[in-house]
């Protein structure tokens, strides 16, 4: 899983701080890679007030410190801690070093000297580590306060993206709330369907084969009524026919002379059908002589539909 930037920039900052700081070879405490030297034999950190070296002071890349100056082989170079008289009153005379008269009058020289010396050093480093202690715990808090302000933010950061996740959260269960809803009723719809499906094809309920047998029943007697009608209609033909007349009382004349009382009232229409045929002895100027005509009447008797 990759880390977060906030993550990212601690870790590169404890790095940092790692590779800022070094550990003393003599003192055993902490101070910074630019203000402290490195052996170049034992590759041991000193503080510059530890090692003996003035501060500005470049430090060239072979330089040893004390304890490898000590392990190495006596010879007559300038460095070596222990040398011939010629060169210790060299030494002396460039660097006086203090003495003390002794209880039988002698000069004692070189113990207590070196011994005010290393004390004027371990004096000097105890300043200098106080001093970097300072600092450091400066950087420390400074650090710490940066992480602790780093740490709530990401804390309200995780927080607001958990509010988030729990709205979603709330958001698809009512989805799936309500889609399990949806889904039941279609599942109830169906079965529905189903059962009424099977009920009407398999049995039907006596009202219902009631009813469609009264239906058949009308159905014939519709048709046995429209027989009956077709029955009363009278066609009447060879009638010529004139100018205004009237096609009902013709069928009144024709029923009398027939022997049949007939009412107008009776009738319930009479019209002609077919094209004009002009009466017998017409002048020979008149129109040509059409198909013969023939009379339709329609007669209701009393009480009839």
């Amino acid at each position: 899983m990759p880390l977060s930037p906030c993550l990212l920039s601690l870790v590169k900052q404890e790095r940092h701080l790692v590779d800022y700081l070094r550990t003393c070879t003599n003192c055993g405490k902490f101070h910074s890679a630019i203000d402290g030297v490195v052996c170049g034999i034992c590759s041991g950190t000193f503080h510059r007030e530890c090692a003996g070296v003035l501060e500005g002071v470049v430090v060239a890349a072979d330089w040893a410190c004390l304890s490898c100056k000590r392990k190495r082989r006596q010879s007559n170079y300038d460095d070596t801690p222990v040398k011939g008289a010629a060169v210790s009153c060299n030494t002396n005379l460039i660097n006086p070093i203090p003495a003390t008269l002794s209880a039988s009058g002698e000069i004692i020289a070189g113990a207590h000297g070196e011994a005010g010396d290393e004390a004027v050093m371990n004096s000097t480093a105890n300043n200098a580590t106080l001093e970097f202690h300072v600092d450091l715990a400066l950087e420390i808090r400074s650090f710490r306060e940066e992480l602790g302000s780093l740490k709530t933010h990401c804390s309200n950061e995780i927080r607001g993206v958990s509010g988030e996740f729990k709205e979603l959260r709330e958001e698809i269960s009512s989805f799936k709330a309500a889609i399990f809803a949806c889904n039941k009723r279609l599942e109830d719809m169906e079965k529905r369907v189903e059962a009424m499906e099977t009920n009407y094809s398999s049995n039907k309920s006596p009202a219902i084969e009631s009813l469609e047998q009264d239906i058949e029943d009308l159905k014939m007697e519709l048709h046995d009524r429209d027989q009956d009608l077709l029955g009363n209609d009278i066609q009447i033909s060879h009638i010529p026919e004139t100018k205004s007349e009237n096609p009902i009382h013709l069928v009144s004349v024709i029923a009398l002379k027939l022997g049949m009382t007939v009412d107008e009232r009776d009738i319930v229409s009479a019209v002609r059908v077919g094209a004009l045929r002009p009466a017998a002895g017409a002048a020979e100027g008149a129109a040509a002589a059409s198909p013969q005509p023939t009379w339709a009447s329609k007669e209701n008797q009393r009480g009839s539909t």
